[in-house]
């Protein structure tokens, strides 16, 4: 307590920036997701985010993994898979990492299918289950080495820019890949000739 007072000014001026950097570090994640929807890169819902959590879909894996009939997924959303920007307090500051994130509530055999194809094409982080429903969610960015990126608490809007363009590119580059794989082709081909029908 000695040290408290003694030091209160800049100890409560540290606490406030540090508890200021995770909503200031999100924020711009919604930011940088707001314009990369516009560019039409991404699709982006910012009532689909949490207050660490900037969530996006994208168009080729929205192919890939059609939306159920309804509300269905654990989200209340009618998709069962996000890309999530996740913003947490790291052990030397604020970490991000990009994140593919499966949700089984509500998923019908073919669409089940698809997902287990998928999650068995990236490393998975972490699963969880109850009776019902299984959550998988899989690394995207950073490096396989790096569960996050640190952040420093004196970043600028540039350096976070690169970062998350960074991890667009990434993401990009395994969309890419998965596109190519036989299955995908042909699941891609089938949706065109049954919406041509």
């Amino acid at each position: 307590m000695k040290i408290y007072k003694k030091h209160k000014r800049a100890l409560d001026l540290i606490i406030n920036c540090k508890n200021d950097l995770i909503p200031r570090i999100n924020e711009h994640c919604k930011e940088w997701a707001r314009r990369k929807a516009k560019a039409d890169e991404i699709v982006f819902d910012e009532g689909d985010c949490g207050k660490r959590i900037t969530r996006f879909r994208t168009k080729l894996m929205s192919l890939i993994l059609p939306d159920g009939d309804g509300p269905n997924s654990s989200w209340k959303t009618c998709c069962n898979y996000f890309y999530e920007i996740k913003v947490q307090d790291g052990d030397n500051g604020p970490e991000i990492r990009c994140q593919l994130c499966f949700d089984s509530c509500g998923l019908d055999g073919k669409r089940m299918e698809i997902y287990d194809r998928i999650s068995r094409s990236i490393p998975c982080l972490e699963t969880w289950s109850n009776d019902k429903n299984w959550w998988h969610i899989h690394w995207i960015w950073p490096d396989a080495g790096k569960s996050f990126q640190l952040v420093p608490a004196d970043f600028d809007e540039e350096w976070l820019n690169k970062q998350l363009d960074d991890m667009l590119g990434r993401l990009k580059e395994f969309e890419r890949g998965l596109s190519e794989e036989k299955w995908v082709k042909d699941l891609l081909a089938g949706k065109d000739a049954a919406e041509r029908a």
